[in-house]
């Protein structure tokens, strides 16, 4: 043992000085928020993300001390954001995450294996995403928390906006750069504002890229997103706004408008008409369920012996009323009605997907237990009446709730302890 130790004492003492007297430092803190703190570490990998996405949308960077400020800006709101939804009881489960996870490894087509494979072949830390899964549930819920709180909409609403908005039937796919306001500016602040959207129009005037300006100045949510609000229908819009988009060309840039949060630059990347058609099918259905009182062999042999006599000839109504569990649609033949095809998942809507009308499937086991399922028909819907007000409903509280949102995030900030103790120009 003594022996091992000299060993390992003679190489420390033949390593060179320099070992000894230029230490590494490793990370650092960069801000206090509330009683968490930003290390250089969270920062480095936050800007990696960032910037393979906007490489990833072609959009180009903007100067690394602008990006670095608004990285850290993100960072520090995100912070601010989980606090006080851990404050308020929100939390999310691993199992919570690991769904979200494998939805975003099925949307690009890859396991999660692969997904991990990919980030890291990126260099984008697995943990730190894992995490950024986790804070972007939980300031979810928190967002829905604050809107239920606050907004409410009545029909009276619904209707004068269906009024005042009669005839539009469009859809703007848009991006939008913001100069946030508090919500009473002072003359200096509104004054500041307005220097500041006028001279990011002219930047882009003179030739910057609208996605480039957007992650070098916005304060919107989208900014590091290139300002992408993705499609709007014209009914989720001020009346004033669509006003502007319907004079203007794909690819035009507006005027500063007043709106939520603050002033905003509006691009139109895109116009469509709005329509919405749905897919509707008329199922009948036979379920023997398996529970405490019937095991999955019984129920077998029962739906056996029911599609035994279908093929010979039985009517299908009839055996569900004699022989249905689902007591929904067992008194009517087990006749569903007609629904949007959406509105079944899983095994169900795959088997219907494959019938023709008048055919019925063979049996198949669900969670529930075993089903047949015969279509009678098929036909397409024009719901866009029914769509339009269910899209104004929406509209309203969105508008609501994004007004409160907003609110909330800049009292949230304004009211925080935050501490920058290193001067990031370092």
């Amino acid at each position: 043992m003594k022996s091992i130790a000299r060993q390992l004492l003679l190489v420390l003492l033949l390593l060179p000085l320099s070992t000894w007297a230029k230490p590494q430092l490793l990370d650092r803190i960069l801000v206090q928020v509330e009683e968490d703190i930003i290390l250089q570490s969270e920062l480095d990998q936050a800007k990696k993300e960032v910037v393979l996405r906007l490489k990833t949308q072609n959009t180009p960077l903007p100067p690394d001390e602008v990006l670095t400020q608004q990285v850290l800006d993100q960072l520090i709101n995100t912070k601010l954001q989980v606090q006080r939804a851990e404050m308020s009881g929100i939390r999310v489960s691993n199992e919570e995450v690991d769904k979200a996870v494998r939805g975003v490894a099925k949307r690009n087509g890859l396991t999660v294996a692969q997904l991990r494979q990919a980030l890291e072949a990126d260099g984008v830390n697995f943990n730190h995403f894992l995490q950024n899964i986790r804070n972007e549930l939980i300031i979810g819920r928190l967002r829905q928390r604050v809107a239920r709180a606050k907004v409410d909409v009545t029909d009276s609403e619904i209707d004068l906006f269906l009024e005042q908005h009669k005839g539009q039937d469009e859809e703007f796919h848009l991006a939008h750069i913001l100069v946030s306001l508090p919500g009473n500016p002072s003359p200096e602040e509104a004054r500041a504002a307005v220097e500041k959207i006028q001279m990011i129009r002219q930047k882009i005037a003179e030739g910057m890229d609208f996605a480039e300006a957007a992650v070098s100045y916005s304060q919107g949510q989208t900014a590091l997103k290139g300002g992408d609000l993705g499609w709007r229908p014209a009914s989720k819009l001020p009346q004033s706004m669509v006003d502007q988009l319907s004079k203007m060309k794909a690819g035009e840039v507006s005027e500063p408008v007043r709106g939520p949060g603050g002033l905003h630059l509006i691009k139109l990347v895109e116009t469509r008409k709005a329509q919405h058609i749905v897919k509707e099918i008329h199922p009948q259905h036979i379920l023997v369920k398996v529970d405490d009182l019937t095991s999955g062999d019984e129920a077998y042999s029962q739906i056996q012996n029911i599609y035994q006599q279908l093929q010979e000839g039985k009517d299908f109504a009839e055996l569900a009323k004699k022989f249905s569990d689902d007591k929904s649609s067992a008194s009517v033949g087990g006749d569903m009605d007609w629904q949007p095809l959406e509105s079944f998942g899983g095994k169900v809507r795959e088997t219907l997907e494959k019938l023709q009308p008048g055919e019925y499937s063979e049996p198949f086991r669900t969670s529930l237990g075993w089903h047949i399922m015969k279509l009678l028909d098929r036909r397409e819907r024009d719901r866009t009446q029914d769509f339009t007000r269910s899209q104004a409903m929406q509209a309203i509280r969105e508008r609501k709730a994004e007004y409160e949102v907003e609110n909330f995030l800049r009292q949230l900030r304004d009211e925080a302890y935050v501490r920058y103790l290193v001067d990031l120009g370092q």
